[in-house]
């Protein structure tokens, strides 16, 4: 888990370079934060992860009499299919779109919009990966499940057979981070650049990107033999919401159409009934 460590600290450090003081919003800004909610859920979010992840590391060793049970068929029937995977080429490149998913939202930075809202922007970005960052490690520090290159034969396996299966990260299959990352930041630049570039087509070729590169990366892990698909599912969804949510819920409300309603006083009393388009 040293490599999932080294993202957290990224984070924090992308956090301490925030402009966490900000001007009052203008009719022009997309988006606003509400600093005595946005912080504090970071800071917990950030928080949980860092004890999930001390968690996570302090599981031990697999028992081997455990790992020799260990039955593709008493998995479902929908997970089944990846019992025994274990690619170790689609592992390494995993890991490329894993790391890479991190800073991914710098470039956001060469749109002149986002630069000029910058710092909520930033909060913004930060509060999507500590909420998925949290709910990986939570999840996987509390639930134990054997990843499918665990299901091997190991019924006549040997003592370095074994050993080579026991390390405690080999029960950390639900649910997949690796592509819950890579949907969180992806899917949070196309939601920000549509929502300040509503009129632009190159939205969908984001949109796209996200999807696209969030599916190799579920694929790649399933190939790996690291998750099931339900882990890749869980995972693929977390983090795709969590990259569009958090930038819809601090949109700033337009006015309102609709009816409306207020007193009349003066030559006419009454009531006065508006619709605005």
């Amino acid at each position: 888990m040293k490599k999932m460590k080294s993202c957290l600290l990224f984070i924090c450090m992308f956090a301490i370079g925030l402009q966490t003081s900000m001007a009052q919003d203008d009719e022009d800004r997309t988006y606003h934060l509400n600093l005595k909610v946005d912080i504090p859920l970071t800071v917990v979010g950030l928080g949980a992860t860092y004890f999930g992840f001390e968690r996570i590391n302090a599981k031990g060793e697999s028992d081997h009499d455990e790992l020799r049970q260990l039955d593709k068929n008493d998995i479902n029937a929908f997970d089944r299919s990846a019992a025994g995977n274990n690619d170790e080429k689609a592992e390494r490149l995993s890991d490329a779109f894993f790391y890479g998913a991190f800073p991914f939202g710098v470039v956001l930075l060469a749109d002149g919009h986002v630069r000029s809202e910058l710092g909520t922007i930033g909060l913004m970005y930060l509060e999507a990966l500590s909420i998925s960052s949290a709910i990986y490690a939570t999840t996987n520090g509390y639930v134990d499940r054997y990843r499918p290159l665990t299901y091997q034969d190991n019924a006549d396996a040997s003592l370095e057979e074994l050993e080579e299966l026991d390390y405690g990260g080999n029960r950390n299959s639900f649910i997949g981070g690796h592509p819950m990352i890579t949907a969180t930041t992806t899917f949070f630049v196309a939601k920000v650049y549509s929502d300040l570039h509503p009129e632009s087509n190159f939205k969908y070729a984001l949109w796209g990107f996200a999807g696209l590169s969030t599916a190799t990366n579920a694929f790649l892990r399933y190939q790996a033999g690291k998750h099931f698909p339900s882990d890749l599912i869980v995972g693929v969804a977390v983090g795709t919401l969590s990259g569009i949510l958090v930038p819809q819920f601090h949109k700033k409300k337009r006015s309102e159409g609709g009816f409306s309603m207020s007193p009349m006083i003066g030559q006419y009393q009454g009531i006065a009934m508006n619709y605005t388009f």
